[in-house]
């Protein structure tokens, strides 16, 4: 469930008071983590009370819970309330609050019809876990940018983990998104100890990059070398717009080493039998006019070097493939 920033805040606190670095016990809030699954407390020929349901501002199943815990520790002759069920017949609820142990019923048809509830008379308390500290990778990957829930920037690559409430975002300049925007990728460390599902800040699909082919959602933060994402570009189109007032409609591939004055020298050559001439983010090529260094066109943080918009040519405007 989601935990109030309060009640967060006081479980952080609590930790750190009690030096535990990576793991803290906080409650579980009233609501469906709270509450019995697939099943309920059959009340037939049990002790308990009926409570009557007021606020109608408040969810009729944590009124219910409410008036349970806030009978639980009576002292005797009453009897505490155990445990309380929820029940709507012909639309009218009813809540009962069991004055002794709760007899488990999973086949009545009301559990298949969410229309009787039951759960404790406190909700139980679990331990947080931090997620695990981020690997270390190479520089050509993203680096997580985090903050804790006090809004406080946080190292996630610490030994010890990030605690739960943890926000980690990531960007490089060549992320885009389907509207053009830049765009950014979010994961947040839930209370299990595990990094969320990672997704964009504003739910806009990415252009690119896309999602990893055997994957489907981008990589959380604890990602290895191999499936981390790097700050690479997308494929550099070596074209040629003669007349760039007209629009790019009628932009054309080209070789740039078809003028006798250039030499365009990439570390990997580009295939051009298919009548383009395309640079991917792991290639680089050097610009020479008259054996003279001109430019690199390298993917460098994302973006391509050179001033590719300028063309890789020398004196002559290309021509096209």
């Amino acid at each position: 469930s989601t935990l109030s920033m309060d009640s967060t805040v006081k479980a952080c606190l609590l930790s750190s008071l009690l030096g535990l670095t990576s793991a803290a016990i906080l409650r579980v809030d009233p609501g469906p983590d709270c509450w019995y699954k697939e099943k309920y407390c059959d009340t037939k020929d049990a002790e308990y009370d009926i409570f009557t349901l007021t606020d109608d501002l408040l969810d009729d199943t944590e009124e219910c819970y409410n008036a349970c815990n806030a009978e639980k520790d009576l002292l005797a002759p009453a009897k505490p309330c155990l445990h309380f069920t929820l029940k709507t017949v012909r639309n009218q609820k009813v809540c009962q609050l069991l004055r002794e142990e709760c007899v488990d019923n999973i086949v009545d048809e009301c559990i298949a019809k969410n229309s009787c509830f039951s759960g404790p008379n406190d909700c139980p308390g679990y331990v947080s876990k931090n997620c695990p500290t981020l690997p270390s990778l190479p520089v050509d990957k993203v680096r997580w940018q985090c903050t804790d829930i006090n809004f406080q920037t946080m190292n996630p690559y610490a030994t010890d983990g990030s605690p739960p409430g943890t926000a980690c975002s990531q960007i490089c300049p060549s992320w885009k998104s389907t509207d053009g925007t830049i765009a950014q990728l979010e994961s947040e460390c839930l209370i299990s100890g595990e990094w969320s599902e990672t997704v964009t800040n504003d739910g806009v699909a990415l252009e690119y990059p896309p999602i990893p082919a055997d994957a489907t959602s981008y990589p959380k933060p604890d990602a290895d070398v191999i499936t981390a994402l790097s700050c690479g570009c997308q494929p550099l189109d070596v074209k040629w717009d003669a007349t760039p007032q007209d629009g790019p409609e009628d932009a054309f591939f080209y070789d740039p080493n078809a003028e006798e004055a250039a030499e365009f020298i990439c570390k990997t050559e580009v295939d051009i039998t298919g009548l383009d001439y395309i640079i991917s983010t792991d290639n680089s090529c050097v610009l020479y006019c008259d054996e003279h260094y001109v430019a690199t066109a390298k993917c460098v943080d994302g973006a391509w070097t050179g001033n590719p918009e300028w063309g890789f040519w020398c004196y002559e405007e290309p021509t096209s493939l």
